[in-house]
């Protein structure tokens, strides 16, 4: 992903909605009306086409949440969480557009609308992914590795 775009700017390794407040000490708090996203799993699966190729598929989701303010409509919360979560979602496809070896299946996005969370103010949307790459190299036996 870019290091910032025109909605996104990179904090202390998280992404944070619209800007990082300065000074950012990674301590800060999000105001109502700010996204923030949280990594909730990320696992990978290895799969073999019984002949000479093996793949890892990885499969993550993410949440991209806002506290909802005075006078704010949850679907609005909900409308605007969906399109970053799309926008990011397209930017790390982006990335990778010319790497034939990493695929992110358009068919394997998924987006679930979240809330009411924790103290009831909090909502967002849920994305789940997939990205399939080589796992050749990786599987390789080394016997060098287990040598002292």
């Amino acid at each position: 992903m870019p290091a910032s775009s025109s909605r996104w700017t990179r904090c202390r390794s998280r992404w944070t909605y619209w800007r990082c407040r300065p000074p950012c000490s990674g301590a800060t708090k999000p105001n109502a009306g700010e996204q923030v996203l949280v990594l909730e799993s990320l696992q990978t699966q290895f799969a073999d086409n019984n002949g000479d190729n093996y793949t890892r598929q990885c499969r993550g989701a993410f949440f991209l949440l806002e506290q909802k303010a005075a006078g704010v409509d949850a679907w609005e919360i909900l409308d605007r969480t969906e399109l970053s979560g799309e926008e990011m979602m397209a930017a790390a496809r982006h990335e990778y557009e010319n790497n034939l070896k990493i695929r992110w299946p358009i068919g394997s996005i998924l987006a679930d609308a979240v809330g009411p969370l924790h103290d009831g103010t909090w909502y967002g949307t849920r994305f789940d992914f997939e990205i399939i790459a080589p796992a050749n190299a990786g599987l390789k036996y080394n016997p060098a590795a287990f040598n002292q």
